[in-house]
């Protein structure tokens, strides 16, 4: 790491638009989303980086960097064992749909996250770098 805090280590969600999907990433060429309105932008994103013109689709969907949008759905509730149930008892990530819950945000003014992705060892099969790479780059969104 350069010199400087860690303050200076954290980057702004950026995102690359392409065919109604948005692609979050570290270095994308957008500020804002491609569309206006998704089911899950309200959970999922700050205001900051939801679209102000009232030009652009009002559906679409989101994909992109795996470990920012997991990111982004930890940051939608306020603890591990909360994640855990958003995403395996409330159900709120099926297939390629985001289901809003009712759990409390847990989306706090300066907070980091650090998220990693690691393949599963017990799925060598479904579980590869191809795998992950095809749902970051695939022609869908992860979710809509």
């Amino acid at each position: 790491m350069g010199a400087g805090g860690p303050e200076d280590w954290w980057h702004p969600l950026a995102f690359r638009h392409e065919n109604g999907i948005s692609r979050v990433d570290h270095a994308g060429s957008h500020e804002h989303l491609a569309v206006r309105s998704a089911s899950w932008i309200n959970q999922l994103l700050p205001n900051a980086y939801r679209r102000e013109s009232t030009h652009g689709s009002n559906q679409g969907g989101l994909g992109g960097l795996l470990p920012i949008v997991i990111a982004l759905i930890a940051f939608s509730c306020t603890g591990r064992d909360d994640l855990y149930r958003v995403l395996l008892h409330d159900h709120a990530w099926v297939g390629n749909t985001w289901t809003r819950h009712e759990r409390e945000t847990g989306r706090i003014s300066k907070r980091g996250l650090v998220c990693t992705v690691f393949l599963d060892p017990d799925n060598t099969q479904g579980s590869t770098y191809e795998t992950v790479q095809a749902v970051e780059e695939g022609n869908g969104p992860i979710f809509r």
